[in-house]
């Protein structure tokens, strides 16, 4: 039998190194393990806006149902302060024949590839990965930053 002592802190507690470590070792924690892109693709599949996948630089998105279907249904359920509220009432307000379905289509899938791109950006920012890592029942570290992760026997 051997018995180890081991000194384990909080992220909170680590020197201004080791949480730099832990941070950098971390940093995908949540945008690589979770679905956290979840609620921004149901808020466009309640509005009418398929999203099939997105990465860095591309969306991929279809319409579930026409385009004034979609800009009436952004109108009552976003915002005013929402940009897809903007651009759906901008959409709204012209004449029926000098709307472009395509182009809203395309102005819309873009800002949503933005909301994306924002959420996977605060995800992985230090602000809120210093809030993660700091739950101890879930997160402990030794003096240089590295996990603990405790072997369970049986």
């Amino acid at each position: 039998m051997r018995t180890i002592s081991v000194n384990l802190y909080r992220f909170s507690e680590l020197s201004d190194e080791a949480k730099q470590r832990a941070l950098n070792d971390h940093r995908y924690y949540e945008t690589e393990y979770m679905e956290w892109w979840g609620s921004t693709y149901e808020d466009a599949n309640m509005i009418g806006l398929q999203i099939n996948s997105f990465d860095d630089y591309t969306i991929d998105t279809e319409l579930m149902v026409d385009a004034e279907q979609v800009a009436k249904n952004i109108v009552m359920e976003h915002g005013e302060t929402c940009k897809t509220y903007q651009l759906a009432s901008e959409y709204l307000s012209l004449l029926r024949e000098d709307r472009d379905d395509d182009d809203f289509k395309a102005k819309l899938s873009w800002e949503y590839h933005n909301m994306l791109q924002k959420e996977m950006a605060y995800l992985e920012s230090d602000e809120h990965l210093s809030e993660v890592l700091d739950d101890p029942s879930i997160f402990e570290f030794y003096a240089d930053g590295s996990r603990y992760r405790e072997i369970k026997e049986g």
